[in-house]
């Protein structure tokens, strides 16, 4: 995925993925000083019904209670084998 510097496209993306998420379980969440790592489930479905289970490691960086980065780490090939499906729709 491409890195994002700028809160706003970072939000335009997060708009576009939560609109695939059906449900969202966090697995486990670490906290130290100003860092966060969580180990995320996410149910997705596509509008043609086609679904997916899919687990994301995200670290979270903060600076004076703002966040400052988001790194996230998922199986890449199972995520857009799953986009994939949707443009043949």
């Amino acid at each position: 995925m491409d890195k994002v510097s700028d809160k706003y496209k970072f939000i335009e993306l997060d708009i576009q993925f939560r609109q695939l998420v059906q449900k969202a379980s966090v697995k486990w969440i670490i906290t130290e000083g100003e860092q966060a790592s969580a180990l995320v489930d996410y149910d997705m479905a596509l509008p043609s019904g086609y679904c997916l289970n899919i687990t994301f490691s995200e670290v979270i960086k903060l600076d004076d209670n703002k966040i400052t980065s988001i790194e996230v780490f998922f199986d890449t090939t199972k995520f857009y084998g799953f986009l994939s499906k949707m443009k043949k729709e």
